[in-house]
């Protein structure tokens, strides 16, 4: 074989030629990550009771979740904390278990199982699967100015560039951190209130009534079945500001808009769940998880770019900066590992 090679240069010069082209090759196409992708094996469940001790939230959130969870044969550990007004439950699957999609799904809908039998007071469950694997990329949306911040800007903002972040090829999920929940704040006027006999129950009541969302009922014909909605849904704050209050029900009905006794506003749930802070300042963080078979570097390119053309549209006080980029980490590493390699050839 060897002498082969020796007496026919260009085949000598062809051998090498395609194992040049076809290492150059593999090494534009080999995907590129800092961390292996894991699968899935942890969990955690988050459960509001405010208000509540240590031991009222043992008893009455903790508990049953777990009477529900131990239903599932394929968990290996529950680990439980419950302190005040906050139950935490910590499952891990067993190590056998590889279709843990299925898995997963059956967990939720115990959780849902067990909804019923928490005090009213409770929150929904948070089911959140623990990723095991590191983001391509994080940024965040910093407030910047000295005032207070503006929830409403940056939300809107992140939204935007979360679509974007997502748009881009391989992009597998985008995770924001931060981001304060909106909610619709009624702030009634109690000597308007008691002047109009009415309770602020009595006006929550038909409030709650006015937001329908039931069907009002079926409508049946040779075409088949249809659904009757009544269109009023509350959309918007001009709307529930209309909204009319009945003060009267003994004699002849009297009606007087909500916007008349109480202030309609949008705010954040407060407190808020979860606070970004950014060199001091208020923000929103958002991590970009990249799909296995895409390789990071390439992806990299595609997201400066989209980076670049949504910081040129951000309005005054509202500033981009990356917290985080897993390609810088990954070429440093690509690099020493061929540099090692050059010197394991050089010295052999």
């Amino acid at each position: 074989m060897s002498s082969l090679f020796y007496d026919n240069r260009r085949l000598l010069m062809l051998t090498i030629s395609l194992i040049l082209v076809a290492g150059s090759s593999s090494y534009y196409l080999l995907p590129r990550m800092e961390d292996p992708v894991l699968t899935q094996r942890a969990a955690i469940v988050n459960t509001l009771y405010p208000g509540a001790s240590a031991k009222r939230v043992e008893a009455l959130v903790t508990e049953k979740l777990e009477e529900e969870l131990q239903e599932i044969e394929e968990v290996k550990e529950m680990r439980s904390s419950s302190r005040s007004g906050i139950s935490t439950i910590t499952i891990e699957l067993k190590d056998n278990v590889y279709e843990v999609d299925e898995v997963w799904s059956r967990v939720r809908d115990k959780i849902d199982d067990a909804q019923p039998l928490l005090p009213a007071a409770t929150s929904d469950p948070d089911f959140e699967l623990l990723e095991v694997t590191a983001y391509a990329s994080i940024v965040a949306l910093i407030w910047d100015l000295p005032d207070a911040p503006n929830y409403a800007i940056l939300r809107r903002q992140a939204e935007t560039l979360e679509d974007r972040l997502r748009a881009i090829h391989g992009t597998r999920d985008v995770d924001t951190y931060g981001d304060p929940r909106e909610e619709i704040v009624v702030e009634i006027e109690q000597d308007e209130l008691a002047t109009l006999g009415l309770t602020v129950s009595e006006v929550a009541r038909q409030l709650q009534a006015s937001d329908a969302k039931v069907s009002a009922g079926l409508l049946r014909s040779e075409q088949g079945n249809f659904i009757i909605e009544v269109d009023a849904e509350l959309q918007s704050l001009e709307r529930i500001r209309r909204l009319p209050l009945a003060v009267d029900r003994t004699s002849i009905a009297q009606f007087v808009a909500l916007g008349d006794i109480a202030r309609v506003k949008k705010d954040i749930v407060r407190p808020q769940r979860s606070l970004a802070l950014i060199e001091g300042q208020p923000a929103i963080a958002l991590g970009s998880l990249v799909k296995s078979e895409k390789r990071v570097d390439h992806w990299t390119d595609d997201f400066k770019t989209t980076l670049a053309e949504f910081a040129a549209e951000l309005p005054t006080g509202v500033r981009l900066k990356t917290i985080f980029e897993q390609n810088h980490y990954v070429e440093t590493r690509l690099t020493t590992l061929f540099g090692n390699l050059l010197l394991v050839l050089c010295d052999g």
